[in-house]
């Protein structure tokens, strides 16, 4: 985060920070904009308050005269406009949430958030429900902060559970397969291929892979920086294939100082994703979508003896490696049966 000035600081993604300590601990707090004179104001009504006092929000400058509240659409907007995102991907399911909570309710008289959460459960989504908890929680939070909701509407949302979601089984193919399926997906198209092979040897998201730049990539070096999901900027090692790939590319565009890797729309990214299903299907491979790639990625590594740590840094975690060894790393039956067969007992 960059200092701004006494306690003010401003995040990557533009949202404006208090940071204060309290008896040792530091205390990071979200002021919710992204203006500058707003957020100043904010923290100097914060430090004014009275120990046991409500904290402010942005209700206290902004909210009408007379306490009163828009009308349901305009508060949606108004969220929506006031909310700064960390990746293009987390404005994407802004979004997506954003329609599922205006199909279920369009006034506040049919805003009943546990309701509508519930009805969009049963429609049998995997992960999709968690998404809208998270925007009905925030979205509630920011309303009660502006006095158009009370606290008894806070405590009703909080009521939502967290639907567990059972961890991807990713099936990892043997290196001669994967050979086989990229070498498939270059033929038919070679500037698609090109780009899911980079997929399979970055372990990047969808998102993160098509947004990789010339500037971010150090050739002398052999790594790269990328902004990861949350707005965390990391320094990647490339594998040796990875920054062949590279090369070759940045040479054939003419070297170029700036720009990105590879040129991917809307349509292109679909296309990336029939074309990779295409294949895995008729070669009978379990990656046939995109992110099956990341998990194909941290198993090869675990595999060679990768520690959680490092496949951790690769794949841009925070965590130390506790979301990589839980989630990402999987059985490669090949390689399995390869130790087995070495193995002596006694």
């Amino acid at each position: 985060m960059k200092h701004i000035s006494k306690n003010l600081f401003k995040h990557e993604n533009g949202t404006f920070y208090s940071l204060r300590r309290v008896n040792g601990r530091q205390i990071k707090k979200s002021l919710q904009t992204r203006d500058k004179t707003l957020a100043t104001q904010l923290l100097r009504k914060s430090q004014s308050i009275v120990p046991g006092q409500a904290s402010l929000g942005l209700a206290d400058l902004e909210a009408p005269s007379g306490n009163s509240r828009p009308d349901f659409l305009r508060a949606v907007e108004h969220y929506e406009r006031n909310t700064a995102f960390g990746s293009r991907e987390t404005a994407k399911n802004f979004t997506r949430r954003k329609r599922t909570l205006l199909k279920y309710c369009g006034r506040w008289s049919d805003f009943q958030p546990v309701a509508i959460w519930k009805m969009y459960d049963e429609c049998g989504y995997i992960s999709a429900p968690n998404q809208l908890r998270w925007f009905l929680r925030s979205f509630v939070e920011y309303c009660v902060n502006r006095g158009w909701l009370t606290d008894s509407d806070w405590k009703a949302v909080c009521k939502i559970p967290r639907k567990v979601v059972p961890p991807r089984r990713v099936q990892i193919p043997s290196s001669t397969e994967v050979r086989d399926l990229l070498l498939m997906c270059e033929a038919e198209s070679f500037e698609l291929g090109q780009f899911i092979r980079w997929l399979t040897l970055s372990g990047l998201r969808l998102s993160g892979a098509a947004g990789v730049r010339w500037e971010e990539i150090n050739f002398s070096a052999g790594e790269y920086r990328r902004k990861m999901k949350g707005g965390c900027e990391v320094v990647i090692p490339l594998l040796p294939d990875a920054l062949s790939l590279l090369l070759n590319r940045w040479t054939l565009a003419g070297k170029p100082r700036a720009g990105l890797v590879f040129e991917m729309g809307d349509y292109r990214i679909k296309r990336v994703r029939r074309l990779l299903r295409k294949y895995a299907i008729g070669l009978g491979l379990g990656l046939t979508y995109p992110h099956s790639l990341r998990h194909h990625f941290a198993s090869v590594a675990f595999a060679n003896g990768f520690s959680a740590g490092e496949v951790a840094q690769m794949l841009g975690h925070k965590d130390g490696g506790a979301l990589a060894l839980q989630v990402y790393g999987h059985v490669i039956p090949s390689q399995l049966k390869a130790k087995v067969a070495n193995l002596k007992m006694l």
